[in-house]
């Protein structure tokens, strides 16, 4: 069986799973998405570890890989076996191709090949007849709209058929840039609907972008470079409030990766939890490496005082975002509760 990526959703709505499948194409995110989507059909959000494993093809051999396929799942269901860089063990192991004359039914082995094979080979051609091929290719822009779509929708976005056409038309086909400009729209709107306009600021030099790169300066703990940020969000007329909302979903965002760094669930369990893309969840757990539990709780609590006096002082607000901001920046340290309420003017 071959099937586009693109049908895939469908094909495990209907209930429809196979043994075995062969997961290539030169759209390596969509490669990464296909092995996420069926991984999480077949062990849902309570993954368990002895259901799993994941090998790289090019350090395993087919003996190994067959061995774990065999093996039978523990606590019911089925188990899932990800071979990464496949190509050399569809080709040469004899273990492997034993295994998929014979697949288990109670495991879903998924070979995913980061390059092209030889189609014109014998050893492809049985590959083919037994097992299922999902196709990852640049997609055609029907395509392409469809699944900005089911991005949007997955993040509760709303975007009407003419923002996810100018989305398309805007972004070059590069995949990447657009599930990133997803999840920027996402951030920022929450469960509004967006127009076009508010669309094209988030791509352009607006607001919007000054606000990512505001939080992406505070996760790399770029002071110089947030508070930059800061003072032109201001200067554009930004709220307080709403620019500290969105700095303590950042804080929730690096509290939750820290939790994760000793889980044996790493990268795409923490994007599950999170809500975002796995190479997002990858930036903020390298993010949150530069601060200790202590370091989050203290973060949270200046976020607290800084709501607290941004209601309640007569003073510009400037004042205490940039000392919330230069606490974060270096590792959450001293915040406005630590220090005195600044004079007016300085």
């Amino acid at each position: 069986m071959k099937l586009s990526y693109y049908r895939l959703a469908a094909h495990l709505d209907q209930g429809k799973l196979e043994p075995v499948y062969v997961i290539m194409g030169e759209q390596d995110l969509l490669r990464e998405l296909a092995v996420a989507k069926i991984k999480h059909h077949v062990l849902g959000d309570e993954e368990s570890p002895f259901n799993l494993d994941r090998f790289d093809g090019e350090a395993t051999d087919g003996a190994e890989v067959a061995m774990s396929a065999n093996l039978l799942p523990m606590l019911g269901g089925r188990r899932v076996v990800i071979v990464k860089r496949a190509q050399k063990l569809l080709e040469k192991s004899e273990e492997l191709r034993a295994y998929l004359d014979d697949p288990s039914p109670q495991s879903i082995l998924l070979l995913e090949l980061s390059k092209s094979p030889d189609k014109r080979r014998k050893a492809w051609k049985e590959v083919e007849k037994r097992t299922s091929i999902i196709s990852c290719d640049t997609p055609k822009t029907p395509e392409l709209e469809d699944w900005v779509s089911e991005q949007a929708k997955e993040r509760k976005l709303r975007l009407g058929q003419s923002a996810v056409r100018f989305l398309v038309s805007e972004s070059g086909g590069d995949l990447r840039h657009l599930l990133n400009e997803v999840e920027k729209l996402s951030l920022y709107a929450g469960e509004e609907k967006l127009d076009l306009e508010t669309i094209a600021t988030v791509l352009g030099r607006g607001k919007a972008q000054s606000i990512f790169r505001f939080t992406d300066a505070l996760a790399a703990g770029d002071a110089k470079k947030a508070l930059q940020q800061l003072g032109r969000l201001l200067e554009e007329g930004e709220p307080p409030l709403r620019i500290l909302a969105l700095v303590d979903r950042l804080v929730g965002q690096l509290r939750m990766a820290k939790e994760f760094q000793s889980s044996p669930f790493r990268g795409e369990s923490l994007a599950k939890v999170l809500g975002v893309p796995p190479f997002a969840a990858k930036g903020l757990a390298e993010a949150a490496r530069r601060f200790d539990r202590a370091a989050l709780d203290r973060a949270l609590r200046s976020l607290t005082d800084t709501d607290r006096v941004l209601k309640s002082s007569g003073l510009p607000a400037r004042i205490f975002l940039e000392s919330l901001t230069i606490s974060l920046c270096a590792g959450g340290g001293r915040g406005v509760s630590s220090q005195r309420a600044p004079r007016a003017g300085v």
